[in-house]
């Protein structure tokens, strides 16, 4: 975790960091380094977040650096959420996607950070929901740990949950989850370390000739102590947030390199 905040930080102050606004896949390293973001590229998610109809994919990201920098980006994450019809389902709400397994974990943890940081309430209901999804992941596992475009955004979810609540019966449940999630990942990888699933829900171009994504788990595997993969370029193409957040968490994984040896 420590080698990638130092290429975070030596990217940062080299210059070769990219400054195309869209990019904002290591948001969670550079606050986490106390390097601060670009103000253009924060207005960038911004404003992507709240075009969006599946806003959490981006909110994720702002809450996480929210919760990492406190004080700091708080008036921009807020009038994001501000911004939106709420972080929950609203009667006559036809724009938000909220029911399926990587949107439920997104927007709770959002919510938690939210309250905890912002001062936002919780959506009601929002301890019973999130109690039983975890207990239920917990014992069941994930239906999509083999889909390498949308595991990461669950994985990301249950680290933002896990690393920042205030609750400690949820922050176990959620240190549980994150590791089953992680358990059954291992059991998709290479003795390299390298993840790649032909079932798991993902699309043409990314089965047949993107490899960003399989290089991400290649990194993530990496991180778990598995595998010969190379730590990265933080500029690289990351696809979605996990390999950020799992940089910056302070979970502790070590039992999965146990029981995988």
């Amino acid at each position: 975790q420590q080698s990638i905040l130092d290429i975070a930080t030596k990217e940062y102050n080299d210059g070769t960091r990219p400054k195309k606004p869209e990019f904002h896949d290591d948001f969670a390293l550079l606050a986490k380094a106390n390097l601060t973001i670009p103000a253009d590229q924060i207005e960038y998610l911004v404003k992507k977040t709240i075009a969006s109809t599946k806003a959490d994919f981006y909110l994720l990201k702002l809450t996480r650096i929210m919760a990492l920098s406190p004080g700091q980006y708080d008036e921009e994450v807020k009038f994001t959420f501000n911004s939106l019809n709420g972080a929950w389902m609203s009667k006559g709400d036809e724009k938000g996607v909220f029911w399926s397994e990587n949107h439920i974990i997104m927007w709770h943890s959002c919510s938690m950070i939210l309250f905890k940081v912002g001062g936002i309430p919780l959506p009601e209901g929002w301890r019973e929901r999130i109690i039983f999804y975890l207990k239920d992941k917990i014992d069941i596992g994930f239906y999509e740990f083999f889909s390498p475009t949308y595991y990461p955004y669950s994985l990301a979810g249950l680290l933002n949950l896990h690393d920042f609540a205030i609750d400690p019966e949820i922050k176990e449940l959620a240190r549980k989850a994150t590791l089953r999630l992680l358990k059954d990942f291992v059991l998709m990888t290479t003795e390299d370390g390298i993840f790649r699933s032909a079932t798991g829900r993902l699309t043409n171009i990314e089965l047949f000739t993107n490899t960003t994504k399989n290089e991400q788990q290649g990194q993530i595997s990496a991180l778990l102590g598995l595998g010969s993969a190379a730590l990265p370029s933080v500029s690289s193409d990351f696809s979605g947030p996990s390999f950020g957040f799992l940089a910056t968490s302070d979970i502790d994984v070590g039992e999965i390199l146990a029981e995988r040896t």
